[in-house]
């Protein structure tokens, strides 16, 4: 128990769960353990509510008045009963006698003053008033209990600003970053580290050793760091890399690496996985890739940054993607495919330069000239491939995206897929 008799906005958000907009009191002015609490409430006109109720006149919701009063008890349960048990949270279990006695605008002061009524069962009774310049504007019975949630956690890996639901399971050993928030029903496993600002909307599963960065947009059903489908693979310690802000829509599937493949699954930044695509072990994405829905990328697989993968498309394990490569939909990769091309059908075959791509993402009219000039080179002028390559490595010493081409068709000259032709 303590001395002290106040509480600043540091001390609230280490008691109670919520965040702004959602966390309603500012300051505890006065408390007495097991008795009394008093706590203030200013409203301002730019929270987000007053935009809609109501347009012209801006009325604080009464609902939001009652959860104020109910977080309000809240800190006095906490500040009564002292350190509760690891996973215990007090929940809201209901209110009776709601009077609301006039309306809270815009530039009042709220004070909540709460009062400990009694506690049976588990059940712990408060009563609330709220008031504005001495006025009553609301009363109420609250009720809270004290209960376990499902959430397995340890404090000291948890930033205090993340946001869980209690039907998910976070195991022992995870590192959650600040304002992380993890929906209904998601697991996350003891090696996982989750970044700050990441958002898990529901039933997600992140296991293994998985690492994952900064603002991503994590949806339903996604499964990562789960066990490889390579048969080869005896639960070898192997990882995944997630950067930021990436978007990784439902049901995606990410699988951890193989000793084989260097142990690593990487995906970079602003990547966005539409619905149902399957990231095979070992794979590395680079930056602002896509890949449509149902998009497959077998074991090994490379995408280079700005490569589009379209909807119902596979790549072929061990097969390169290189930057602004535009594979259309329901092709069939199985072979590399060099930097700008335009990559269709099953088996894909070129059908020229991603021009639009390009233009979107600012290459000028010089570079899509010398990009046109060395698709000619490499597809129309009747060349072998080792003499397209040496007249492209000349062209590269020139022209910076052409050099792009030539360094990728000398990496693609030492695997044994080739290049689509």
């Amino acid at each position: 128990m303590s001395d002290k008799h106040t509480l600043d906005i540091e001390e609230i958000l280490g008691l109670l769960p919520h965040r702004y907009p959602f966390l309603l009191v500012d300051r505890v002015l006065d408390f007495e353990e097991d008795k009394f609490l008093r706590a203030v409430k200013n409203v301002s006109f730019n929270e987000p509510f007053f935009q809609g109720h109501f347009p012209g006149k801006p009325i604080f919701p009464g609902v939001l008045i009652l959860e104020a009063m109910a977080q309000a008890a809240g800190i006095l349960a906490f500040k009564s009963v002292g350190q509760l048990e690891p996973g215990e949270l007090y929940y809201f279990a209901g209110i009776d006698e709601a009077r609301f006695k006039q309306p809270v605008q815009p530039g009042d002061q709220m004070i909540f003053e709460v009062t400990f009524v009694k506690t049976k069962r588990g059940l712990t009774r408060f009563k609330g008033i709220a008031k504005v310049d001495e006025k009553v504007v609301c009363e109420a019975t609250m009720m809270c209990a004290r209960k376990p949630r499902s959430v397995k956690m340890r404090a000291d890996m948890i930033n205090k600003t993340a946001i869980i639901h209690p039907s998910s399971i976070i195991e022992e050993g995870a590192i959650i970053g600040a304002n992380v928030h993890i929906g209904p029903f998601c697991y996350i496993g003891s090696q996982v580290e989750i970044g700050a600002d990441t958002t898990l909307k529901s039933h997600v599963v992140v296991n293994g050793n998985t690492k994952i960065g900064w603002n991503n947009q994590i949806f339903q059903f996604v499964t990562i760091g789960e066990i490889n489908q390579d048969l080869k693979y005896q639960g070898e310690p192997t990882r995944v890399e997630i950067g930021d802000r990436n978007r990784i829509r439902e049901s995606c599937t990410i699988h951890r690496g193989t000793l084989q493949g260097g142990g690593l699954t990487k995906i970079g930044h602003d990547n966005l996985l539409m619905v149902n695509t399957h990231i095979a072990h070992d794979c590395v994405l680079g930056n602002y890739c896509i890949i449509a829905n149902n998009g497959t990328l077998g074991g090994h697989v490379k995408l280079d940054d700005y490569a589009i993968i379209g909807g119902m498309s596979a790549v072929h394990q061990f097969c390169q993607i290189g930057a602004h490569v535009m594979v259309g939909g329901c092709s069939g990769v199985a072979q590399d495919v060099p930097p700008y091309v335009i990559a269709q059908g099953n088996h894909a075959t070129p059908y020229g330069v991603n021009i639009e791509g390009l233009k979107r993402r600012g290459f000028d009219k010089e570079s899509l000239h010398a990009i046109r000039n060395a698709y000619k080179i490499l597809y129309r002028c009747g060349k072998t491939l080792d003499e397209a390559r040496q007249e492209l490595v000349v062209l590269g010493e020139k022209n910076k995206q052409v050099k792009i081409l030539s360094d990728f068709l000398e990496n693609s000259a030492q695997s044994n897929r080739g290049i689509i032709r």
